[in-house]
């Protein structure tokens, strides 16, 4: 991304660079995070960590519906509840 063949003037930020029309515009010179060197050195455990915990949570509780319906409801390609849904966590015996 600091290269001036493929960006002017890359020591100066100029956010308005990626967009088109306020949109970001997939480029594959841009990659900022996530990828190659500048991955996170700690992403490996915190995946480790979060299998660890949800997989421990439902070793050791049953869950119920309080209230609400689990039924999802798409936003912006994203499941959310439809409504406020309450669960107990019960110890399993």
């Amino acid at each position: 991304m600091h290269n001036p063949k493929n960006y002017p003037e890359p020591e100066i930020f100029k956010p308005d660079r990626f967009l088109k029309d306020g949109e970001f515009i997939h480029d594959p010179k841009v990659c900022p995070f996530s990828l190659g060197l500048r991955n996170c050195i700690g992403k490996k455990l915190a995946r480790l960590e979060y299998f660890t915990f949800a997989a421990d949570v439902i070793n050791n509780y049953q869950f119920e519906r309080v209230a609400g319906t689990m039924e999802p409801a798409v936003h912006f390609a994203i499941l959310l509840p439809k409504d406020d849904v309450r669960i107990r966590f019960v110890p399993r015996s």
